[in-house]
């Protein structure tokens, strides 16, 4: 039962990474959306949240994935902070633009025709300019405060015991102040890795 569970998991794996691998992700930069909505078909629809969430994290933008469910789409979303993708789905509930829906502040998912699938774009695009049109895109968030000599095997060891993040326990986002860059390297032609240290 095990083998065949981690088999399962690893296909999983391999179609995961072949839809992200076909991702047009120069497309989505250049269209610059503060929501990410994004339409693949041949997408099983088991697989929605998982790809909303990793372009939510590579884009650091509330992120909208859509398959084909029979006659219509089925998307599922994921959020960041401060943007209630629940309410907003239960908005356009209420508003007929899809057929049934639910969710919470982090996550949601629901059913839509395919003929509405522009004006969900606009919608969700308009509900988070309604929201941020005040504050300022140059913000970020983070849990606490490090200092660079902080920084060591006890302290990683200690939030390694946290682990599986994923919604309703994310990954803790620390600040480092005062360091400078020491080396870069390049991975692959197009990862990059960086060497700090302290001022």
């Amino acid at each position: 039962m095990t083998k065949k569970l981690i088999n399962l998991n690893n296909k999983r794996k391999n179609f995961e990474q072949l839809i992200l691998n076909n991702i047009d992700y120069k497309k989505i930069k250049k269209e610059n959306k503060n929501v990410i909505i994004y339409y693949d078909p041949t997408i099983n629809e088991g697989l929605i949240g998982i790809i909303a969430s990793r372009l939510k994290d590579i884009f650091n933008k509330p992120s909208i994935v859509l398959t084909t469910s029979q006659d219509n789409l089925k998307g599922s979303a994921r959020s960041t902070f401060g943007f209630d993708i629940g309410l907003v789905i239960k908005n356009a509930l209420d508003k007929k633009l899809i057929i049934k829906g639910g969710g919470h502040k982090m996550a949601a998912g629901f059913t839509i025709k395919k003929n509405n699938l522009s004006k969900l774009d606009d919608f969700v695009n308009f509900s988070y300019n309604k929201i941020f049109r005040n504050f300022s895109r140059n913000f970020f968030f983070y849990d606490a405060k490090i200092s660079f000599n902080g920084l060591n095997k006890v302290f990683s060891d200690e939030i390694n015991k946290l682990y599986p993040f994923g919604s309703g326990n994310p990954e803790p986002v620390f600040l480092f102040e005062n360091l400078k860059i020491s080396k870069v390297k390049i991975l692959d032609k197009k990862h990059i890795s960086n060497l700090f240290t302290s001022k």
